[in-house]
């Protein structure tokens, strides 16, 4: 598999996606790491989800569920168009060189 092949492949930026997680965000509590890595590989699979639909995927209920929205959201890992909207995955600056590594390794820094 190609470079770019494999950085566009799903399977291989959900490898990443939870790397970060595991070896980058140690700042976290381990818990918040494991259900941030699990919606946000529910994000790359489905594309888009409702808020209502995360306690499922999370096995979350009330409180919880709504914690983990709002720390993926202050730590720019989600959007979502309004308060109570779907979520979207995003790419902050944060993450992109765990998520998508080397892929600017050819720009001249400056």
């Amino acid at each position: 598999m190609d470079f770019m092949t494999r950085l566009a492949c799903p399977l291989a930026l959900i490898e990443r996606m939870e790397s970060y997680f595991r070896f980058v965000r140690l700042d976290l509590p381990s818990r918040m790491r494991e259900r941030l890595a699990r919606l946000l590989k529910s994000l790359i699979v489905e594309g888009e989800i409702g808020r209502g639909s995360v306690g499922g995927i999370l096995g979350l209920k009330g409180t919880a569920t709504r914690e983990v929205i709002r720390k993926a959201l202050d730590e720019g890992l989600v959007v979502s168009d309004t308060e109570k909207g779907a979520l979207r995955i995003a790419f902050p600056s944060k993450v992109v060189e765990s998520y998508f590594p080397h892929l600017f390794a050819d720009l001249p820094e400056g």
